[in-house]
């Protein structure tokens, strides 16, 4: 008997001791601890922190009746990940020495799967409360935009989007408008940044306000901490002002009271459950669908040339002038920039004649030229081509069926819920619309150690917070139940009698 107690102990002490360094672990991530050299360390600790976090991971994957086909399921993500660590494109951006570049990009997809364990495990820990997960994850998030929010008023001033809207200042002769940057924390330096990469952090900060959804203000004081983190998300972005930023924390917020209008529905009856899955599975199945046919458009108006576009002639698209020439509205210059990716990755030009290109098709181009658009998806197929766009797309939808099947079917509390699909979907329409691969303004020191940049490009599939998507994708995961077979219930019943 003490010698059980003993084993019930140390196993006790074990868990305690890995559920703490996961816990640091999501908090460094979300502060961006130590700039990208930091972040090489951190994913270094995340693959060591996973091969003892693999225990959890299988008692619970054997706990939700998991089964070995349902593995099958996250063969699309584990390649996904794979194809955010090795490309065409980062293979030949490593082109100086080609073993640092394959240990890099190694420890960027080992790194990915690494948290995605992590957001599986976590579920598996009995000594770890899952509201300590996101306590830190809000940590991380809410020191980091204190800091870097302070910083920039103290530099700026107070709404100085909007006071100096007009205002620009010169570096080395180039001009830069002061309402389109903002300062951030990169390492233990201040550096100026793009307003779209700096307020990333206050926009998923202001989403654990969702979290107050799900609890009761006088009954949980949860709520308060819930609103505290997402009060000084929405000041950092209201002082700014980043109207981008705030819309879409609104739509977010939107998004939630509809989740809960329809879970508060679904409440009635088998009825009123099966319309709501039903209409559930419809807009599902719709989103996809506009997905594909939008991006069959592209592709196909790409593959046509300017010379015969049909999307570029389009009204709400280009407007033709006194002079026949096109003018592109704001929704044409991002087409525009979305099929000048496209050709870039499918075609190669030389003397003037187009020609197709099966291997930038299939794998992406190589990094003899930067494509930063404010979309994390078709910068994406730029980096890896089709192959691993497809695989991208596979693995974001796997993501959004297996969110709401979180959001109505896991046992945590309402609150958390909440929490975790706002904030993946913040995530989502963040990366999607408002994303910037090349935010540095005028960078000086790059060569400080944890500050330390080995070029302008900050990719999103290497960044913090693509660590934190996949611990997010390894959280809302579940495989499967499986129904108990007749003959063995058969067994049982004759066992008992």
């Amino acid at each position: 008997m003490e010698e059980n107690k003993n084993i019930s102990t140390t196993v006790d002490k074990t868990e305690r001791v890995v559920g703490f360094l996961a816990l640091e672990f999501l908090a460094l991530i979300c502060f961006g601890f130590g700039g990208e050299n930091g972040l090489t360390f951190l994913r270094v600790i995340g693959v060591c922190l996973a091969l003892f976090l693999y225990p959890y991971a299988k008692n619970q994957f054997v706990k939700e009746g998991g089964v070995r086909k349902d593995l099958i399921a996250l063969i699309p993500a584990g390649l996904t990940f794979l194809s955010f660590g090795f490309s065409r494109f980062w293979l030949s951006f490593y082109s100086a020495s080609w073993f640092t570049g394959i240990i890099m990009c190694l420890l960027v997809s080992a790194g990915l799967a690494a948290a995605c364990l992590l957001g599986y495990s976590v579920k598996g820990m009995k000594g770890l409360k899952r509201d300590y997960v996101f306590l830190a994850i809000g940590c991380g998030l809410a020191l980091l935009v204190l800091i870097s929010g302070l910083y920039s008023l103290v530099r700026y001033g107070v709404f100085y989007v909007k006071r100096f809207s007009k205002m620009v200042y010169y570096f080395d002769g180039v001009v830069f408008p002061v309402s389109k940057e903002a300062k951030i924390l990169d390492g233990f330096l201040f550096r100026e940044a793009s307003l779209d990469f700096a307020k990333a952090p206050a926009v998923m900060l202001s989403c654990f306000g969702v979290g107050c959804l799900g609890c009761n203000p006088k009954k949980d004081k949860r709520f308060y901490a819930m609103l505290s983190f997402g009060i000084l998300g929405f000041l950092d972005l209201i002082l700014t002002p980043f109207k981008a930023g705030i819309l879409l924390a609104l739509f977010v917020y939107a998004y939630a009271g509809i989740m809960f209008g329809l879970r508060y529905l679904s409440n009635k009856g088998e009825k009123a459950e099966h319309r709501v899955k039903t209409g559930l599975r419809i807009a599902f199945f719709v989103l996809m669908a506009f997905v594909a046919l939008g991006l069959i458009i592209l592709v196909t108006d790409t593959f046509l040339g300017e010379s015969a576009s049909f999307l570029r002639k389009s009204s709400f698209i280009a407007r033709k002038g006194s002079d026949n020439q096109y003018t592109y509205t704001r929704l044409g210059r991002l087409i525009e920039t979305i099929e000048e990716i496209i050709s870039a990755t499918f075609f190669t030009t030389k003397a003037g004649v187009r020609s197709f290109n099966f291997v930038g098709f299939l794998f992406g181009s190589q990094a003899t030229y930067i494509y930063n658009s404010s979309f994390a998806e078709f910068n994406f197929i730029y980096q890896n081509g089709m192959v691993g766009f497809s695989l991208l797309l596979v693995a974001l939808f796997y993501g959004i069926y297996k969110a709401h099947h979180y959001f109505y079917e896991s046992e945590d509390e309402d609150h958390l819920k909440f929490i975790v699909t706002g904030l993946m979907l913040a995530m989502f329409l963040y990366w999607s619309f408002l994303c910037d691969e090349a935010p540095l303004r005028h960078p000086q020191n790059m060569d400080e150690f944890f500050s330390n940049h080995q070029s302008l490009l900050l990719s999103f599939t290497r960044s913090n917070w693509a660590l934190l998507g996949a611990f997010f994708f390894g959280y809302v995961y579940s495989p499967k139940k499986v129904a108990a077979k007749p003959v063995e219930t058969k067994k049982e019943e004759e066992i008992h009698e």
